[in-house]
């Protein structure tokens, strides 16, 4: 699979320009072979936890539809962020788009960010979520769940790629190109995570930094401080040679952490 990461320039609540970038990075993955692209956290809107001014500017349903009519158009699957309404429930969700229009994947984020207080008015996802796109397994992840690694050992069972999707500040730069690194080299595979650029309406600066990082923790490819597309090939054999070299996953104690946990929780 030829991957590509969509680091828009954010323009907080901005549809249309959003929109402008996001069509112009779909075609120019296209014309790169992409089988995939993928794009930040709540894409289309920029981060906020403020759910009422998302749903005055852009429904969930407007923006699937969006989505859905691009990914047919130029024959790419695309992954993108928006929020998304249940009954009284809203969740950050991560979705992705087959070219034929039909959703791939969808996801909810499972840790909503407490310290923004995005928690008061998203709810949690429960469920990893798994697809197969192009031979390739893959589960999405989104933001603060980055710093809870116990889910992506779970989802490195069944997944090759570990996409996590972002709105992460450039105050925190080292931690997110740190963990993302430390994440595919615990999991022995492939993790790329998508991040924002530009200024939200707090005046915080998002850098990009944008990565796709190998199953031995080498980066394949990195972007910052612009609007950009980054590419790498994803091989599900390199995931099997290096786990097959270096198998950290049998001398696992998963049942004697699991005794750690039902005494802590």
């Amino acid at each position: 699979m030829k991957l590509g990461l969509g680091q828009i320039k954010t323009t907080w609540f901005s549809i249309n320009e959003n929109k402008e970038s996001c069509i112009r990075l779909i075609k120019e993955a296209k014309n790169k072979s992409c089988t995939l692209i993928a794009f930040p956290e709540m894409t289309l809107t920029g981060f906020s936890s403020d759910i009422s001014a998302i749903e005055n500017f852009i429904t969930f349903e407007e923006t699937l539809s969006f989505f859905k009519k691009a990914a047919e158009e130029n024959s790419i699957y695309i992954g993108f962020g928006a929020v998304e309404k249940m009954g009284a429930k809203n969740f950050n969700s991560y979705i992705i788009i087959s070219p034929k229009g039909l959703i791939a994947n969808k996801y909810y984020k499972i840790h909503p960010f407490s310290p923004g207080k995005e928690d008061v008015m998203i709810s949690p996802g429960d469920n990893i979520s798994f697809s197969v796109i192009d031979n390739i397994v893959l589960s999405s992840f989104i933001c603060y769940d980055l710093r809870f690694p116990e889910i992506f050992q779970i989802a490195s069972k069944k997944s090759q790629l570990l996409l996590v999707a972002s709105a992460w500040p450039q105050s925190r730069r080292d931690h997110w190109l740190t963990l993302l690194k430390a994440r595919a080299i615990e999991n022995q595979c492939f993790v790329a995570g998508v991040n924002s650029y530009g200024y939200d309406l707090s005046n915080q600066y998002y850098s990009g930094d944008s990565i796709i990082v190998s199953p031995l923790g080498e980066t394949l490819s990195l972007t910052s401080e612009r609007e950009d597309l980054i590419t790498a090939e994803i091989s599900s054999s390199l995931v099997k040679s290096t786990r097959a070299g270096f198998n950290v996953n049998k001398d696992r104690k998963n049942s004697t952490y699991l005794k750690y946990y039902k005494q802590f929780i």
